[in-house]
């Protein structure tokens, strides 16, 4: 997670790496009678550096350091306007309100691109309640982004409003903590977001077998509806219910969602959580991502709302390891497969009682090849998985086993209880 690396995303059309450059006039809001000093309230000279900015259309508002007070929300509504800190340790925005958005990035109607937010620490002084939020994302996009900002005890650290237009919003290297039950650190609801280099952590505590307990924050990163290219890279869960959650509802869409060289970890529940509530998620990728050391499984997906959809979950050269139950659990959905990577030491709340791979009564439609399912020598040697793959009772067709070293798991290589058509099952080390 080294701030050094940049991502090219040719396919996605996505570069990653210095914000843009905004050679704009400099506005700063001590000029229009900020303090900083923690104790005046702060938040109409801000909002008028803010709308000066916007009057000459576009500029930075510069914070110099200091702590700067507010009681309600800091408005951008207009393009090319950038707010732009000393750095996380030295310039605070402090909430004293328990239910006002600190800032909202466009109104929800009209447009606005080329926004950016870097260098801040967003702050509360009273117990927020349930679903305030620290930035609120409402219409901005077009090469806009948040970068170099810590959000603390915020319900919710950013959420990204369903408008359409937040295309090319980038979010990167910021820095979460939620304590707040059913908090979440970022929160999707539109297409278009990058998520990179971001860390975040909430409060689960560890028992003696080394898992995660409640209570904690809902989830790291929760995605309800986007009908396309959110791709999250170089970014850490860590602590939560979930570390990553889709969570559609009814009419909702989650597309094409990308998730590579993540870290998953110590959750509650699961690492990756594909819990559709009435809704579609059509399109799932994780690559080169470890999700490790999570109560319950590395992932799972399960039908969380009568109506739902899951069609396409890919995982392709992950680290799925000492998870409490199974490292994958398919529980529900079609067109699910797992390529190459490792699936070992999982079952560790119960050893030797779960499975790498458990599919559930019923599934069909899913592959998994040329995978590593077993003791290894680079994450655990030791043996503590019943089976490499366990499949329930009922009707599963159209399934693939080939090409896996399915060698040491304490029960056996392949539990099929399944009945059905078109099954391959060839070319596994037992």
């Amino acid at each position: 997670m080294r701030r050094g690396l940049a991502v090219m995303m040719v396919g996605l059309g996505l570069l990653v790496g210095s914000a843009p450059t905004h050679a704009r006039p400099v506005i700063d809001v001590t000029a229009y009678g900020a303090t900083g000093n923690g104790v005046t309230d702060d938040t109409a000279a801000i909002q008028a550096a803010i709308d000066a900015a916007e009057a000459t259309k576009g500029g930075t508002v510069h914070f110099p350091a200091g702590t700067y007070r507010i009681s309600g929300t800091l408005t951008v509504e207009a393009s090319a306007v950038y707010l732009v800190g000393q750095g996380a340790e030295q310039s605070n925005i402090t909430t004293h309100s328990a239910t006002a958005t600190i800032l909202r990035l466009g109104n929800g109607k009209n447009p606005i691109s080329q926004v950016g937010v870097e260098g801040f620490s967003f702050r509360t002084s009273p117990t927020r309640a349930l679903g305030a939020v620290g930035i609120d994302i409402n219409g901005a996009g077009g090469s806009s982004y948040i970068r170099d900002c810590y959000f603390f005890y915020q319900p919710i650290g950013i959420k990204v409003a369903n408008t359409g237009a937040a295309r090319k919003f980038d979010l990167f290297y910021n820095h979460f903590e939620v304590t707040t039950a059913d908090g979440i650190g970022i929160d999707i609801g539109d297409e278009g977001v990058h998520i990179d280099k971001c860390f975040l952590i909430s409060n689960a505590t560890d028992d003696a077998n080394g898992l995660p307990r409640g209570p904690a924050g809902l989830a790291a990163i929760r995605i309800t509806n986007t009908i396309g290219d959110v791709l999250i890279t170089d970014t850490r869960g860590y602590h939560f219910v979930h570390g990553l959650l889709l969570q559609p509802r009814v009419g909702q869409d989650v597309k094409r969602l990308w998730a590579h060289h993540c870290i998953f970890e110590q959750n509650v529940e699961n690492g990756v959580s594909v819990h559709p509530q009435g809704g579609r998620v059509l399109g799932l990728y994780i690559g080169n991502t470890r999700l490790q050391g999570n109560r319950e499984h590395g992932l799972e997906t399960r039908e969380a709302g009568v109506g739902s959809t899951v069609d396409g979950v890919h995982l392709y050269d992950d680290e799925i390891y000492a998870n409490g139950a199974d490292g994958v659990k398919f529980g529900f959905g079609t067109n699910l497969r797992i390529g190459g990577g490792a699936i070992t030491g999982n079952s560790k709340k119960q050893p030797r009682a779960t499975a790498g791979v458990l599919v559930a009564s019923g599934v069909s439609g899913w592959a998994v090849q040329d995978a590593r399912i077993g003791p290894t020598d680079v994450v655990t040697a030791t043996s503590t998985q019943a089976w490499g793959i366990q499949i329930n009772a009922g009707a599963g067709n159209h399934v693939m086993i080939t090409g896996n070293d399915l060698r040491g798991n304490v029960a056996g290589a392949i539990l099929d209880r399944s009945t059905g058509t078109n099954k391959v099952v060839a070319n596994n080390l037992k």
